[in-house]
């Protein structure tokens, strides 16, 4: 919905009721009507309003395509596989993605405590792991798809959830488009404010995230999620995306998701533990990497 000066401030309103009623004379439907956020407060309250929504488990079947590069360089492809997604408020996630015939090919977990990544492919058996109270000192290169990432790019807790503690600012954009974007600011080496997560809000009610931009210190960005089509879970439950696709360019990883059914159910679904065994290579990720070996160390 484009804003563009239309004169005085008493003939902007008639004309829009014009406008209004010619498009509903011509069998065009009304644009929708809504108040936009008035500052970051207000959007930000918006957007956990409706998360509040999520206090039963939600459970969405969709079809998911990623890929990424595992720790030999060498590029994983799935496409168009079907998923199950579980998830719980705060942390706990149950992201299963099968293969044709039924079988889980991988898996992105989490709950209060830990997360957990395990590939099962033919060339590939991996269980990655490790704490959430020590996720900030992970390197980048340990792990594919960052567990809080995920959970920020699925729009399933509040932007500031899960980046450095500073407040959010509003923004409107200089194009004469509707734009409004939540900017997180983090001050540099030489204290110059530096946008950290820059969240861009959808120009119709609900007024939800339908951008998410994250940057690291050098700039450069190292999370890009795009989201929309917002429906609601049920008969006035919360909305969510529908649609995802979110890249993660320093490590050359994308994931690309459409949820069909959506559902919260009162009970709650026993997926959520640990998995304890696991017949694969398994890296506990907190644990420094080993160093490679010296010539001499590796002589028989």
């Amino acid at each position: 919905m484009r804003r563009r000066g239309l004169g005085g401030v008493c003939g902007r309103g008639a004309l829009v009721v014009l406008v209004v009623l010619l498009g509903a004379a011509a069998g065009c439907p009304p644009a929708r009507v809504g108040v936009p956020p008035r500052d970051a407060e207000d959007a930000l309250l918006r957007i956990s309003d409706n998360l509040s929504g999520l206090g039963a488990p939600l459970i969405c079947k969709g079809l998911v395509s990623f890929r990424f590069r595992d720790e030999s360089g060498n590029m994983r492809r799935f496409i168009a596989h079907p998923t199950t997604i579980v998830f719980h408020t705060p942390q706990s996630l149950y992201f299963d993605i099968k293969d044709a015939i039924g079988g889980s090919v991988a898996r992105i977990g989490s709950n209060n405590e830990r997360y957990w990544i395990w590939i099962d492919v033919p060339d590939s058996r991996r269980l990655m792991w490790g704490e959430w109270s020590r996720v900030a000192e992970l390197p980048p290169e340990r792990i594919p798809l960052p567990p809080g990432d995920l959970l920020d790019a699925l729009c399933l807790r509040p932007p500031g959830a899960g980046v450095l503690s500073s407040p959010f600012v509003l923004r409107r954009g200089e194009s004469d488009e509707w734009d409004q974007r939540l900017v997180q600011l983090r001050m540099d080496a030489v204290g110059r404010p530096v946008a950290l997560r820059e969240v861009r809000l959808d120009p119709e009610p609900p007024y939800q995230p339908i951008r998410i931009l994250d940057r690291g210190p050098d700039g450069k960005i190292v999370m890009d999620a795009e989201v929309g089509q917002y429906r609601r879970v049920g008969d006035g439950g919360p909305f969510i995306p529908r649609r995802y696709v979110v890249t993660w360019p320093v490590r050359d990883a994308e994931l690309r998701l459409d949820v069909g059914d959506a559902v919260l159910r009162p009970e709650m679904p026993d997926v959520f533990e640990f998995p304890r065994q696991f017949s694969g290579r398994v890296d506990a990720l907190d644990d420094p990497p080993l160093p490679p070996l010296s010539p001499d160390e590796s002589a028989p």
